[in-house]
């Protein structure tokens, strides 16, 4: 694949030559930028580029360049990116995606390539980290930072590596220890997945999410934007979501191998805590005993990363917070709008579904009035408890296994919400109900899944998926709050944790119909029944 050319006086003047950024901006970086997988507004119309900054790094004979790249689009609102550059030769070995441009200058031609695919970049930046150097700049310093982590460890030799596995950031492996995460999109704010990892970490000792060994950040007085994070590589065997699906499958299965009769599977009111004691015998058998121990300590480790946040009474970013007026205007503007779009999308795509999907579709759209009071009936100033930073985006997904115990990562929260809106504090009981979805979803993933060979028709599939579901939650929810109650996280009493949890049930399967309904519409099903549980049951007077 040709790649543009480009000429310039001086490589190294790079950042000082007005006709040469001006070049690249118009003719190298759009093309470059929408073949790149961590670009995320391909489809958005784009007035201009700018370089809203460019800081030179120069080690020994090499220059590189770390830009921020500011897109501005038709719409009006724009966004940040971070791009490094650096020279190769035309012969190098170089990954097709990290080549932008053949540049004649100073009388030689050579690649311009994105520096996270050369060995010595990656290798220096690793190395300012350690050292924790400030490069000083005419509009502010670009700090590196080190974890507590290296005041143990000697680096002798460096290797690493680019791994190819994310989209939306790009991810450095250093001597198969330690990973670098590139921030490619960026917000005028730290990185909220830099503070929590950072403050877990290296101020509240959680021992169940990577430890922070390093960062680097752009500073301009009060101002910072977080570029990449350095954390310890967990050993693993894989994410939860993985192993769930696993796990649901062989629940299936075993219900087939030892011919049990789904009828004597009893069905479990929905998030009431219960002991593995009190389930039913068949229950309790057809789930398994390292399932159970398996949700149970997941939802301990949930429990402790919110008390280990909780405690904190002193970083202004972590103090709680109890609920306000402030939070509950903040909160219904963003709820109501989410449900807004999500009826406008529903019944433009509606054509679409067909099956149980549009039977609740329509039964969601006769339901807009009733669900938009269940949204607004948040009394702020009848809920005790505390809100704090919580995780914000936590499902399966973002948890790992490792040496049978659950691990916790990626803090950057949800992908949706501005950097500010990622930061407010809010009830524990919303990361609890992110996990919850996410165990029915992995249900549904097994059920909806043409491979999966369950021998059970589809209604029984449902009804048996249900029961487990509420049998994993309710066991969750019990250990939750064994250890909330136990170290004082202050989650509210029976009634509180109840109405929370609902609440933010139904705020998360609203905020997941936008993406079913953009990207599998046969899976809307999943949190359209959320959306349709949850106020059946307040219909029910329950």
């Amino acid at each position: 694949m040709a790649i543009p050319k480009l000429k310039t006086a001086n490589w190294n003047e790079f950042d000082q030559s007005r006709e040469f950024t001006a070049d690249f901006l118009a003719k190298i970086l759009p093309a470059y930028l929408a073949s790149c997988r961590w670009f995320g507004a391909k489809n958005m119309a784009v007035r201009r580029y700018n370089t809203e900054l460019v800081v030179p790094l120069r080690s020994n004979q090499n220059t590189y360049f770390l830009l921020i790249i500011e897109v501005l689009f038709e719409t009006g609102h724009s966004e940040n990116y971070q791009l490094t550059i650096g020279r190769a030769s035309l012969d190098d070995s170089i990954e097709e995606n990290a080549r932008i441009a053949e540049i004649t200058a100073d009388g030689d031609k050579f690649l311009m390539v994105d520096a996270l695919y050369l060995t010595r970049f990656r290798n220096f930046l690793f190395s300012n980290i350690l050292t924790e150097v400030s490069v000083l700049h005419l509009d502010g310093n670009l700090i590196f930072e080190r974890g507590k982590l290296f005041d143990q460890v000697r680096i002798d030799e460096v290797t690493s590596k680019v791994l190819n596995a994310e989209q939306s950031n790009t991810t450095v492996v250093f001597n198969d220890a330690y990973y670098l995460k590139i921030y490619r999109k960026l917000f005028r704010d730290a990185n909220p997945d830099y503070e929590l990892t950072y403050f877990l970490s290296e101020q509240a000792g959680f021992r169940n999410s990577p430890k922070f060994a390093g960062a680097f950040t752009w500073k301009k007085g009060a101002f910072e934007v977080t570029m990449g994070l350095m954390q310890e590589k967990i050993e693993n065997t894989g994410d939860a979501w993985t192993y769930f699906l696993e796990v649901v499958r062989e629940f299936y299965a075993g219900l087939a191998e030892n011919k049990v009769d789904t009828r004597k599977l009893e069905s479990l009111p929905l998030y009431e805590p219960i002991k593995p004691a009190d389930l039913s015998k068949v229950l309790a058998k057809a789930i398994g005993d390292q399932t159970i121990q398996d949700v149970r300590k997941l939802g301990q480790r949930t429990a402790e990363m919110h008390l280990a946040i909780f405690k904190e009474k002193y970083t202004r970013r972590f103090v709680p917070k109890p609920f306000n007026t402030d939070y509950k205007a903040w909160l219904l503007n963003r709820l109501i709008y989410h449900v807004d779009h999500r009826y406008h999308l529903l019944e433009n795509n509606i054509h679409k579904l067909k099956g149980d999907a549009l039977e609740y579709a329509n039964e969601f759209l006769k339901y807009k009035s009733l669900i938009k009071d269940r949204i607004l009936n948040f009394h702020s100033s009848e809920l005790n408890s505390s809100r704090i930073r919580i995780h914000g985006d936590y499902h399966l997904g973002q948890v790992i296994l490792s040496d049978g115990d659950f691990f916790i990562l990626d803090f950057e929260g949800e992908p949706e919400a501005t950097i500010r809106d990622r930061k407010v504090k809010q009830p524990p009981m919303k990361d609890v109900a992110g996990m919850f979805r996410s165990f029915q979803y992995a249900i549904y993933a097994v059920i909806f899944d043409k491979k999966s060979k369950i021998r059970l028709n589809k209604e029984e599939q449902f009804q048996v998926g249900e029961k487990y579901y509420a049998a994993l939650v309710n066991l969750f929810l019990d250990s939750y709050l064994e250890v909330a109650h136990q170290y004082g996280l202050d989650v509210g009493y029976s009634k509180e944790v109840d109405f929370l949890l609902r609440y933010h049930l139904l705020e998360k399967a609203i905020y997941e119909m936008g993406y079913e309904l953009n990207s599998r519409p046969d899976w809307v099903v999943i949190p359209l029944k959320g959306v349709l549980d949850i106020i059946k049951h307040y219909v029910n007077g329950k």
